[in-house]
């Protein structure tokens, strides 16, 4: 696109053009009347060669009188005709005129909007590198505040914070055989005692990770940039580091912590066998089912937040089933307007030899009663702690309906759950609440 000087040059060039041709033509039209007005004298004295002298060179008025009558009449016709096509050349003129100058306005406005994009786009990335310094500077205090974490061999840093974390979850007792909702506050208070014996460091560490969240908040940042960002975030924290934000989401003074964590979905990787409310499920397997039930509870997790997405609307995909041999079928769906939601859980007779799942295993090491307190646990937590209660709490959310029936050698663990509103659990739908 060329620039105000070219444009300034071509509109100077095309003015210059139009007056060129406008004396050109108004050269030829002075010589036409030239020629006619020769032609028309030399035509009148070749009828009468006379008509200027009467004798002794005196003049013929009466003919001269009828030449002058006869050129005016003749020259102010074509005066006239001449004025109509300079006035019809000035309009065409006049018209191109506007006609270029509204092409030279609409390449200015282009010009304009060009620079001011320029600017834009120039501002953009001006605050992205301020953005990616202030991140990083933060993203290193939060690395130099797990250091602060020391054992008695004075080791320090992330991997101390972790065994601490996972020594203290595995040597506290916790038995409590309340609801999931009771548990998960007695859980809190539980691992609070945790919380107390390192205070200060918890209090500086999740200060500064509550700042690493907000910072993502930036309104000039776009969402494939803070997605990019979100990524590194989530990519630094350890199980372990899960498990502390959760219970710390969970005080009072972690509370201004849960809505960015709901909202970048942080616990998305949290390990539900490793907190106190799943203990009591973990006891009878070993740590490599443990962490395998774990990962397909995060799997279930992941499939349900995509059938309650503003995704799954626009791809009308309502429905998610998988199968553990022919020994286990999981069943997932949810009502377009997503109000309503069912998981059903199949579990058939044991095939002699055909049983070759991982997850078979881990799932036959649990009662009929113990897998559906399993699964009415799993999605407590799903519908009402992924997002810390802060949603799907009025008194029309009918409760987590479960079942266990019996059909044939088969037996059907159900859950149901059904809402006025759509049903909140992931943060997308607060952005679109009505898809």
């Amino acid at each position: 696109m060329a620039n105000l000087t070219e444009i300034d040059d071509k509109v100077k060039t095309e003015e210059g053009k139009l007056d060129h041709d406008f004396k050109k033509q108004a050269s030829f039209c002075v010589f036409i009347f030239a020629v006619i007005l020769i032609v028309l004298c030399i035509a009148y004295c070749w009828n009468y060669p006379k008509f200027i002298w009467k004798g002794e060179w005196n003049l013929d008025a009466e003919r001269f009188g009828q030449f002058g009558d006869f050129f005016g009449g003749v020259f102010g016709s074509v005066i006239t005709l001449a004025s109509f096509f300079f006035l019809y050349k000035a309009f065409k003129e006049q018209h191109l005129a506007n006609v270029e100058t509204q092409e030279t306005n609409k390449k200015i406005i282009q010009q304009n909007e060009l620079l001011k994009k320029q600017d834009e786009q120039h501002l953009y990335w001006e605050r992205l590198s301020q953005f990616d310094t202030h991140f990083n500077t933060l993203l290193s205090l939060y690395e130099e505040s797990l250091n602060g974490y020391q054992n008695d061999d004075k080791q320090c840093g992330r991997k101390v914070l972790n065994q601490k974390v996972a020594s203290y979850i595995t040597s506290t007792t916790f038995e409590n055989s309340d609801g999931y909702t009771k548990r998960v506050q007695a859980a809190s208070s539980k691992f609070n005692g945790f919380m107390i014996k390192h205070r200060t460091l918890i209090n500086a560490h999740m200060r500064l990770f509550y700042q690493l969240l907000v910072l993502l908040d930036t309104p000039y940042l776009d969402d494939s940039s803070k997605v990019i960002y979100l990524k590194i975030v989530r990519s630094q924290l350890t199980d372990e580091e899960l498990i502390l934000i959760r219970y710390n989401c969970l005080t009072k003074r972690g509370q201004k912590m849960r809505m960015p964590v709901f909202r970048y979905n942080i616990l998305k990787h949290l390990p539900l066998l490793d907190l106190f409310e799943f203990k009591k499920y973990k006891q009878c397997l070993t740590h490599q089912q443990a962490n395998l039930l774990s990962d397909e509870l995060i799997s279930w997790k992941k499939e349900i937040c995509f059938l309650f997405s503003p995704k799954a609307y626009e791809e009308e995909s309502f429905k998610f089933e998988i199968r553990f041999a022919k020994r286990y079928t999981v069943s997932i769906k949810a009502t377009a307007d997503k109000k309503n939601y069912e998981f059903s859980l199949k579990k058939a007779p044991r095939i002699a030899g055909r049983n070759y799942d991982p997850m078979i295993p881990v799932l036959d090491k649990f009662s009929d009663e113990d897998l559906e307190n399993l699964l009415v646990d799993f999605h407590t937590e799903v519908f009402r702690h992924t997002h810390f209660r802060m949603f799907n709490r009025q008194k029309r959310l009918i409760g987590i309906n479960h079942s266990r029936l019996n059909e044939g050698k088969n037996t059907i663990f159900s859950i149901k759950v059904s809402y006025e509103n759509p049903i909140i659990v992931s943060y997308s739908q607060i952005q679109e609440p009505g898809n």
